[in-house]
C-alpha cells in the first residue's frame, strides 16, 4: 500500500467518524441519553485513533525502510566503484608490464628466404618468429621430422621415410592439426622467448574475468589486451591455443576457451592464418574478416554453444592450475 492509498483510508476514517457522530447525535435524541451518545463516540473515537495512529506508524517505517534501502544501494554503489577503481590500478600497472615484456623480448631467429639468422627484439622479434613458424624450413631440419613422425595421425608415419615427409606436409598443408604439430615443435624451439609471454597474457586474461565478471563488464578489459597485441603475437596466441601447451593438466583446453569465448581473435587478418579456413578452430569468435553471410552463421553457432553450459566449465578446484605454455 502507498502513501497516498493510507492518506485516502485515514481521510475515509475521519469522514466516517464525523458522520456517525451526527447520526449519533440527531436520530436517537430520546432512545439514547447524551451519556450513552458520548459513550458511543468516545469508543468510536477510539477506535479511530487507533486506526490512524497504526497507519501513521505504518508509513513512517516504510519511509525508514526506503531511506535504508536507498543508503544501502549508496553504499553498494560507492563499494562497487572503489572495486573498480582499485582494480583498473592493478590492471593498467600489469597491461604497463605486458608492454615491457614485448619489448623486453628478444633472440635469434632464422630468415628462410635469406638463409640467414636475424637478432631482433620487442614487436620485430615476434613478427619475425611468426614469420619463421609460417614458413617451414627447406629441408626439414630432423627434429621436426622426428616430430612429425611421432605424432602425426597417433604415429600412423612413425616408419616413413624422411624424403616422403616434405611431400606429406605439402598434400596436407590444410589440415589444422598438422599446423598445430608444426606449431608444437616450433614452440619447443622457442619456448624460452614465448613461454613468459603467453603465460602473463592467460593469467592477464584471467584476471579480467575473476575481478570482472561479476558486474558482465570483463570483456571490455580484455578488448584493452587485444589492443596492445600485434597481429603476428595474435598470430602466435592463435596457434598456442590450440596445442597441447595451452591445456590444463587434465587436458581441457581452457585458455583456448576463453579466448574464443571473449573473442580475443575478432580483429585479427586472415592473413595471419596459414589458411583462412582455420578460423573454424574458434566457433565462438566471430571474426571481422568473414563476409556478411559466414558471420550469420557463426553467430548462430556462437549463439548455440552459449546455451551449453558445457563450453563455459568454471575451474575445478582439482583442475585449477594449465600446463606451463
Amino acid at each position: 500500500m502507498n502513501e497516498k492509498n493510507i492518506i485516502r483510508l485515514a481521510l475515509i476514517a475521519t469522514l466516517l467518524y464525523v458522520t456517525i457522530t451526527i447520526i449519533a447525535i440527531f436520530n436517537y435524541p430520546f432512545a439514547l441519553n447524551l451519556s450513552n451518545a458520548a459513550q458511543i463516540i468516545s469508543g468510536f473515537s477510539g477506535s479511530l485513533f487507533a486506526l490512524c495512529s497504526g497507519l501513521f506508524i505504518y508509513v513512517t517505517i516504510k519511509n525508514q525502510n526506503k531511506q535504508f534501502k536507498r543508503t544501502e544501494e549508496q553504499f553498494e554503489l560507492s563499494r562497487e566503484l572503489s572495486e573498480k577503481q582499485q582494480f583498473e590500478n592493478i590492471f593498467f600497472q600489469r597491461l604497463g608490464i605486458l608492454n615491457d615484456i614485448i619489448n623486453n623480448t628478444k633472440g635469434e631467429t632464422t630468415d628462410s628466404y635469406l638463409k640467414r639468422i636475424v637478432n631482433s627484439s620487442g614487436y620485430e622479434f615476434f613478427s619475425n618468429l611468426f614469420k619463421e613458424f609460417k614458413n617451414l624450413p627447406t629441408p626439414l631440419p630432423k627434429p621436426l621430422l622426428n616430430h612429425f613422425k611421432s605424432n602425426w595421425n597417433n604415429g600412423e608415419y612413425k616408419n616413413i621415410h624422411d624424403e616422403e615427409i616434405p611431400f606429406l606436409f605439402s598434400i596436407n598443408a590444410n589440415n589444422i592439426n598438422l599446423a598445430v604439430l608444426r606449431y608444437e615443435y616450433f614452440f619447443e624451439e622457442h619456448s624460452s622467448q614465448l613461454g613468459h609471454f603467453y603465460r602473463y597474457i592467460h593469467n592477464l586474461i584471467k584476471y579480467a574475468i575473476d575481478e570482472r565478471s561479476k558486474y558482465k563488464d570483463e570483456k571490455k578489459y580484455i578488448d584493452l589486451i587485444q589492443t596492445q597485441v600485434s597481429n603476428d603475437q595474435l598470430g602466435l596466441l592463435f596457434y598456442n591455443g590450440l596445442s597441447k601447451y595451452a591445456k590444463s593438466k587434465m587436458g581441457h583446453p581452457k585458455f583456448k576457451d576463453r579466448l574464443d569465448k571473449y573473442q580475443l581473435f575478432e580483429n585479427i587478418s586472415s592473413k595471419t592464418l596459414i589458411i583462412n579456413d582455420h578460423h573454424h578452430s574458434y566457433p565462438m569468435t566471430i571474426f571481422k574478416f568473414l563476409t556478411h553471410a559466414e558471420k550469420m552463421e557463426q553467430k548462430k553457432i556462437r549463439d548455440e554453444k552459449i546455451k551449453s553450459t558445457e563450453l563455459f566449465y568454471e575451474l575445478a578446484p582439482s583442475d585449477s592450475s594449465e600446463k606451463e605454455m
